[in-house]
Order: structure tokens, then sequence, then C-alpha cells
């Protein structure tokens, strides 16, 4: 049973981890989204909430 809990916990961190990992490399994208929606220096912004959350 202990090698179920550490299955299920190593995919449980790879979900949030491969989230990161897609989260930092679609910076550009989300600065894009970001300016259509009227934030007014979104590079910066995007790299702020990307390593403030």
């Amino acid at each position: 049973m202990d090698v179920l809990a550490l299955i299920g916990r190593t995919l449980f961190a790879a979900l949030f981890h491969s989230s990161a990992v897609g989260r930092l490399t679609q910076t550009k994208a989300m600065a894009g989204y970001a300016s259509a929606k009227g934030v007014p220096t979104a590079v910066p912004a995007v790299f702020a909430a990307d390593f403030c959350s």
C-alpha cells in the first residue's frame, strides 16, 4: 500500500510541476492577454505574478 501512496503523490506533484513549467514558458502569450485586458505594463506584471504566487 505504501507503494501506491508514493505513486499517487508523485503523480499529484507532477501535475503541479507541469502546470508551473507551462506557466513559465507561456509568458509571452500571458502578457498579450494581460495587455488586452488593459494592464499597462503587462510583461513585468506577468513576471511578478509568476514569482509571487
